[in-house]
């Protein structure tokens, strides 16, 4: 299963937008120009060039290819013809497109939407059932209340992002500590079916933090990369690497 990040509602009208990598620029399409623009980018030629078929849902978010558009995505829930927009268009591209279903990304939700996020997914859900095509949240549980009860109901599935206890911009500690991680998949699992329940990964990237003295003092600098990147810079300043 391909969960590309494909469409984006960036506006308050709901319309749906697509981000041009090359140029940068986030432009509205309709569902017919949305499945033009995707069976000539580089994914669908590789799919095509292997003989291959493999089920995709599309991932809906805010991103506009630089930032999250987040005041616009609160006025655009708020909105009943803005998300109702948003529902038809995103159905016709999962319709005409052939998604398996749609993936909605929330992690960047102010608590001002949060509290009305769970009415597009109330929308969106049986809309997509009508087709035929699955309603998967994506949720971040480590830094958001979420109501896992209420979409747990709604959605097909969610797609729990178990890591970031901390992050780039945090004090330093693991991405996902063995007891933090397994602390939350409780809380979760007592209001979500496990048959509901995809539990995602983050092992290629860790956050990492130089240290350096200068002047007497000893300065901070966080970066972030792969784990191998990790290993070389360890190996360069001869720390030893301690593993549990």
């Amino acid at each position: 299963m391909l969960i590309p990040e494909e469409l984006h509602a960036v506006t308050p009208d709901g319309a749906l937008t697509v981000v041009d990598y090359v140029r940068y620029e986030t432009v509205k399409a309709s569902p017919e120009e949305a499945k033009r623009a995707f069976a000539e980018d580089k994914l669908h030629q590789w799919m095509r060039s292997i003989n291959v078929e493999i089920p995709t849902m599309a991932l809906l978010n805010n991103y506009d290819g630089a930032v999250w558009r987040i005041d616009e995505m609160a006025q655009m829930l708020a909105n009943p013809t803005s998300r109702a927009n948003l529902t038809r268009d995103t159905v016709q591209f999962a319709i005409e497109s052939k998604q398996a279903g749609i993936v909605v990304d929330s992690r960047k939700s102010p608590r001002r939407a949060s509290r009305i996020f769970g009415v597009l997914s109330r929308e969106l859900g049986p809309a997509l059932a009508c087709c035929g095509a699955e309603n998967h949240d994506r949720t971040a549980g480590a830094r958001r209340r979420v109501d896992y009860k209420f979409f747990g109901k709604q959605c097909d599935a969610i797609m729990l992002m178990n890591y970031d206890q901390h992050w780039l911009t945090s004090r330093s500690g693991p991405i996902a500590a063995q007891d933090w991680f397994v602390e939350n998949l409780r809380q979760v699992l007592e209001v979500v079916p496990a048959s509901k329940l995809v539990v995602a990964l983050r092992i290629m990237r860790m956050t990492g933090r130089r240290r350096r003295r200068s002047a007497g003092s000893l300065q901070s600098r966080r970066q972030e990369f792969s784990v191998q990147e990790a290993l070389l810079h360890a190996y360069e300043s001869e720390a030893d690497v301690e593993f549990d």
